[in-house]
C-alpha cells in the first residue's frame, strides 16, 4: 500500500503528478524544438534538400534532443529541482 506522501507513484519526479506532466512536456519542447531547428539549419548548410534533408534532420534532431534532455535532467538533479 502506498503511503500518503507518494500518491503520484514512483514514476513521478515531483510531488504532484500534474506538475510532473506539465514540466515534462515543457522539458521535451525545450529540447525538441531547438534540436529540430538547429539540425535542419545545419544540414541545409551542407546543401541537403527535400527527403534527404528531412531524414538527416529527424535523425540528428533525435540525438541532439536526447543529449539536451539528459543535460537538463542532470542540471535539475544537481540543483535539487527533481529527484
Amino acid at each position: 500500500m502506498k503511503d500518503s506522501k507518494n500518491l503520484a507513484g514512483s514514476y513521478s519526479h515531483f510531488p504532484s503528478p500534474m506538475k510532473s506532466y506539465v514540466l515534462s512536456v515543457i522539458a521535451i519542447l525545450c529540447c525538441a524544438v531547438p534540436a529540430a531547428i538547429i539540425s535542419s539549419w545545419m544540414w541545409k548548410k551542407f546543401g541537403l534538400e527535400s527527403v534527404p534533408l528531412a531524414i538527416a534532420t529527424v535523425l540528428s534532431a533525435m540525438v541532439l534532443a536526447t543529449a539536451l534532455f539528459a543535460m537538463l535532467s542532470a542540471i535539475g538533479k544537481a540543483l535539487k529541482i527533481t529527484k
